[in-house]
């Protein structure tokens, strides 16, 4: 009698089936994606417009923190380039505040299959004093089509979908908390408490543009219908519920309002808030509202009502934040620096007054009452929570250049209180040519530091002092990387300085030109050429590093230069 035939176990069918079935999809998506690498490669495909195209890719100072819409060196690199060559050109504005040489590298091949770009200008390298990101995997910068597991980068696509409520963009859209509301623009825009401030998103991490041009990391996740927002600057987890509040105050509807700019129904709902709580912020929005409908003499008439309502001492606190931003707005900045001040006597833990002493009296070179101000409030907030770190540090900084030695001590002193340690590393890089061992150790006395809180310090401080030389080697790294990646996708990058001296990153990037025999185009040269002739104030804004209109304008007629000759 014949046995039977032995039959293959279902399992082992059922894999094979499957190894088959994902060996065809590898293939076909192989070969998908070899065509649009060939399309690249023979520039088939490129951006809007039917001139060459134009990325620039770095921090604030492509992104254009301090210039007025449309006045980036980007924008004005289009427009002069069409009005010179008169081809439509076309340049995309790849920066963003707070962006280092990390970030600029990991979006760049997105960057690059979007806008198909002909020439790319590279300008970073400053926020890796604070970021401090590690070495990265070079990438290949051959000519030959790029060999990866494609059919892997098809699940994380489909599994992101599946999640797309934890997903990039999720908490795009209305928030509340105590009756307060956050906007999330999909345009990148974020409205806040009546601010307009700026987002992006990289992962778990939300980056926020302070109206000073600070970014503000955020960790971020939706958890049980609710966006969970953690960062190191707040005492506790945020946890926004979804949509816009159904109850509104009447200030609360005035901004929503006016961040659309329906400047009737926002002043309605101002004047309806005066008689509220809020009248403070009702008079502040009011202020808003006038000089957005080009009415700057009754802005100034309503400012005066209020200040001279609030002359007496001690002023409230809701009272005199919103006179001094309101001041700020009509361009009374020394008067608001004085009523900030005020404030600060009474309520040492006003942000909003802080935000007004350390921005505008520091730019305006009054140094001394910030300090004086921050000495004040100190003895007041000795459980002051995150006040008292944040406060301390910030007295060292204020005091780096003509006091080096009370700047270490203050930042300990930080430390103490709960300053993050990496802030502090941070700062004693920045200042690693002002300060020495003796200073630390002059601290350690002063500051009665037992011994192993001595210890402590000192590793620190070296860690500060030797960690330098390992930026550079990263930033180099990823100068090199980036301009391969240019290269690989058929760009061709030009890499650039700063436009103020910064003598390292300089020799850093011509290093870089030269090993890869790319262009430079140097910024600094050509400013410190018209600043013979010009005061600072011609081409920075006040923070003495970014530019304003004009000199982004000097900015985009050297990039000009660099493509048109």
């Amino acid at each position: 009698m014949n046995s039977p035939k032995p039959r293959r176990p279902k399992l082992v069918r059922i894999a094979i089936w499957v190894i088959g079935f994902f060996v065809f999809v590898e293939l076909a998506l192989q070969i998908v994606a070899y065509v649009a690498w060939s399309n690249r490669r023979s520039g088939e495909v490129r951006g809007d417009g039917d001139g060459p195209v134009v990325l620039c890719v770095g921090d604030s100072m492509t992104f254009g923190l301090g210039a007025t819409t449309g006045n980036s060196y980007p924008s004005q690199l289009e427009r002069k380039l069409r009005e010179r060559d008169g081809r439509a050109w076309v340049v995309v504005n790849g920066g963003y505040p707070g962006r280092d040489s990390q970030g600029v590298l990991d979006l760049l091949p997105d960057q690059l299959e979007r806008y198909r770009p002909e020439f790319v200008f590279v300008l970073v390298g400053t926020n890796d004093q604070w970021s401090q990101p590690g070495m990265t995997r070079r990438i290949d910068a051959s000519d030959s089509f790029p060999i990866v597991w494609r059919t892997g980068r098809l699940i994380d696509i489909l599994m992101v979908g599946r999640l797309a409520e934890h997903g990039e963009g999720a908490f795009v859209g209305v928030w509340h908390k105590d009756g307060v509301e956050v906007h999330f623009q999909p345009t990148g825009r974020m409205l806040y408490a009546g601010a307009e401030l700026r987002w992006e998103t990289d992962g778990s991490t939300l980056n926020v543009v302070m109206p000073d041009g600070q970014v503000v990391h955020v960790d971020w996740r939706i958890e049980d219908g609710k966006l969970r927002l953690e960062s190191e600057i707040w005492d506790e987890v945020q946890m926004l519920e979804p949509g816009p509040v159904t109850d509104l105050t009447p200030v609360q509807r005035g901004r929503r309002a006016a961040a659309v700019e329906d400047w009737d129904a926002a002043m309605t709902a101002f004047e309806a808030g005066i008689a509220t709580d809020e009248r403070w912020h009702a008079e502040e929005g009011i202020v808003q509202v006038l000089l957005a409908t080009s009415r700057p003499k009754e802005a100034a008439s309503r400012v005066a009502s209020m200040a001279a309502e609030l002359a007496s001492d001690p002023i409230p606190r809701m009272a005199g934040e919103s006179l001094a931003h309101a001041q700020i707005a009509i361009g009374e900045i020394d008067a608001a620096i004085a009523t900030a001040d005020r404030v600060l006597d009474a309520h040492p833990e006003s942000d909003r007054a802080w935000e007004i002493m350390v921005k505008h009296a520091v730019e305006r070179g009054r140094t001394d009452e910030v300090v004086a101000a921050i000495d004040r409030a100190l003895p007041k907030l000795i459980d002051g929570g995150e006040w008292r770190p944040n406060l301390l540090v910030q007295r060292g900084l204020l005091v780096r250049e003509s006091q080096p030695a009370v700047f270490v001590r203050n930042l300990f002193e930080g430390l103490r209180a709960g300053a993050p340690e990496k802030h502090v590393i941070n700062h004693i890089r920045l200042a690693r040519h002002l300060v020495d061992d003796a200073m630390l150790e002059r601290a350690i006395a002063d500051l009665g530091a037992q011994p192993d809180e001595a210890k402590r310090w000192r590793e620190i401080f070296r860690r500060g002092l030797e960690s330098q030389d390992d930026l550079s080697t990263v930033l180099v790294e990823h100068l090199a990387a980036i301009v391969d990646t240019c290269k690989q996708a058929g760009a061709e990058p030009l890499l650039l300085d700063y436009p103020f001296r910064d003598l390292d990153h300089e020799k850093l990037v011509d290093s870089v030109a030269a090993a890869k025999g790319v262009r430079r185009v140097p910024l600094r040269p050509k400013f410190d050429e018209l600043l013979e002739s010009l005061t600072r104030d011609d081409l920075f804004i006040r923070d003495d590093v970014h530019c304003n209109d004009r000199g982004y304008g000097v900015m985009a007629d050297l990039a000009a230069d660099a493509l048109l000759r």
